[in-house]
């Protein structure tokens, strides 16, 4: 019984452990595209590394929100070693990886805010 609490106890601590849902380290740039049902648009591109540093902040502040949404952006991160990482997203959720997370500020407020 002793081992099964503290297994159980030990579980709960790494499950609870904060991880970054973006690795901010290596960035190139960081595209912002518009999806619409007939073409895609690039809105931003962000180069400087103070502004995707920013950004990537904002969303590792993220909580787990479990809801379906339909995205009307995707974030494009590109990285030194030539690869990518994309995250969908509305005006407040982002999905990484297939998980929903709801952001703490509307993505337009977070782009706007990271532009020097």
């Amino acid at each position: 019984m002793k081992k099964k609490l503290i297994m159980a106890l030990a579980f709960l601590l790494l499950a609870c452990n904060s991880k970054d849902l973006i690795v901010e380290k290596n960035t190139k740039k960081l595209i912002l595209v518009e999806l619409t049902k007939h073409y895609s648009n690039n809105l931003f591109i962000v180069k400087d590394k103070d502004s995707i540093s920013m950004i990537i902040k904002k969303i590792n502040k993220a909580n787990r929100d479990p809801a379906i949404f339909i995205a009307d952006y995707k974030i494009v991160i590109y990285y030194r070693d030539n690869s990518t990482r994309t995250i969908l997203c509305n005006s407040k959720r982002i999905n990484i990886d297939g998980i929903t997370y709801n952001l703490n500020e509307s993505l337009r407020t977070i782009i706007v805010h990271s532009l020097p």
